[in-house]
């Protein structure tokens, strides 16, 4: 123990001291770190300790870089004892302990084993007690015999030879899970339904077990493919505060550009994130952009409902053209001094030139009704279906409802007649525009012959 404690000492005279930070955050739940650290170095072989890490850290993605090349880095490893009860019981294997069990009372000796769920306690009298479900159990571990041992925050143990005593620079990276950011988008829908007003805000979340003080911010939009890959690490517990940074409608920090094929906001201040904590910060102005209603009718997805749905023309000519990353946008209306919901969904990643589809909700006031009027087969390789859909507009305007019919991929397909023109066709689909009267009903008809 006198030999562990000389050992810590000297480590800390040449520990690391965190003076810059930046954080490249994903969409996928982990991020890059890169730090900037002064090294107080002796001549000879030294031990570096790195602390204040994530707990979730990934220990095989850890790089060193010196300034000075006469600098030869040996060796690191990971340690973080407290990370899970697990991980505590292994450290404390051959060591004195209490366990207080709910049915077993009060078990105290050595512990022999820790595996797959079970304890193995040597008692006093030489007995060995079993314990096969410790599942809310709690457990005293003797302070004098482990209180030197334990790693009790996430560490980086290096091995570094330099050649003279010298203060080094040196920048580290790393990746991390527990680091998050996604969008929200809200949509507020004028009052004469021809506009609405889009507002993006980026959500950051930090639940890696590590505050992140004064660091540059980059977030990252796109879809990474990243190979599954395990380590140690802790399940973040849940973020428990958030910290709303709004500005106003016209300002945002945050300044996009591409990278590689990717694109990036740099946040263009620097930023404090805690751990277990969401920050917001407008990820552009808010947008003022055309828009289009319209009813839809697809049978497999609502076989009597009729749905809304908003789009708008992602281009600079119609208020928006910037690249919107993939998230969950809420549709609102005013209603004189009040603000409705009218509904909520997700956008992909939606590039300039490409078109916002936000489906609202299913129309109140007009049903839909689909009947199979005939089916038959008129030889061994086909069949004809007559197909109507009724529609009843109980509102006090003129309505036209795109429909949607899908058609079974495996055949090939005629429309033989239709009462209806055929707005589009497809190899899966065919669509109609069915206009309907305010208050009055109007119904489509068509014919189909499938062959194979």
């Amino acid at each position: 123990m006198r030999i562990l404690v000389t050992l810590i000492t000297f480590m800390a005279a040449t520990s690391l001291i965190a003076q810059d930070i930046s954080m490249t955050i994903t969409q996928e739940n982990f991020a890059l770190i890169k730090e900037s650290r002064t090294i107080a170095l002796k001549k000879g072989n030294n031990t570096v300790v790195m602390e204040n890490l994530p707990s979730q850290l990934d220990p095989t993605s850890v790089n060193f870089f010196f300034s000075d090349k006469s600098i030869k880095f040996n060796e690191y490893h990971f340690a973080f004892d407290l990370e899970n009860t697990q991980t505590l019981l292994e450290k404390s294997k051959g060591k004195s302990i209490r366990v207080l069990h709910p049915e077993l009372g009060t078990v105290q000796g050595k512990l022999i084993t820790v595996n797959a769920g079970m304890l193995v306690i040597q008692t006093t009298d030489g007995e060995l007690r079993i314990i096969t479900n410790y599942g809310g159990t709690q457990f005293v571990i003797e302070k004098s015999e482990t209180q030197d041992e334990l790693v009790t925050e996430p560490t980086l143990f290096c091995s570094v030879t330099s050649s003279s005593n010298i203060n080094q620079n040196t920048e580290i990276t790393y990746l991390t899970s527990g680091l998050n950011w996604q969008v929200e988008y809200t949509a507020l829908i004028s009052d004469d339904e021809k506009n609405f007003y889009l507002s993006p805000k980026a959500i950051i979340s930090n639940y890696s077990g590590k505050i992140f003080q004064d660091c540059r911010l980059v977030l990252l939009a796109g879809e990474i493919h990243r190979e599954q890959r395990k380590w140690s690490g802790v399940t973040g517990a849940g973020v428990q505060d958030m910290d709303i940074m709004m500005k106003t409608a016209a300002e945002s920090d945050f300044q996009e550009s591409t990278g590689f094929e990717y694109h990036i906001f740099n946040l263009e201040r620097n930023i404090t994130l805690d751990n277990q904590q969401q920050k917001i910060i407008p990820l552009y102005p808010t947008f003022k952009t055309t828009m289009t209603k319209q009813y839809t009718y697809h049978y497999q997805k609502d076989p009597s409902g009729v749905s809304v749905v908003v789009s708008a023309l992602n281009s600079e000519n119609k208020g928006l053209g910037y690249p919107l990353p993939a998230g969950t946008v809420r549709i609102q209306k005013r209603d004189g001094d009040q603000v409705l919901i009218l509904g909520e969904d997700n956008i992909a990643h939606t590039p300039v030139g490409e078109e916002v589809k936000l489906k609202i909700g299913q129309a109140f006031d007009i049903i839909a009704e689909r009947k199979v009027l005939d089916r038959k087969r008129e030889g061994k390789n086909n069949e004809k279906m007559k197909i109507s859909i009724e529609f009843r507009n109980r509102k006090n305007e003129d309505i036209t409802i795109r429909v949607t019919e899908p058609v079974t991929r495996r055949y090939d397909y005629r429309i033989l007649s239709s009462n209806m023109e055929v707005y589009k066709k497809e190899a899966k689909q065919i669509e109609f525009m069915v206009p309907v009267k305010a208050n009055q009903t109007n119904t489509l008809e068509y014919e189909i012959l499938y062959t194979w």
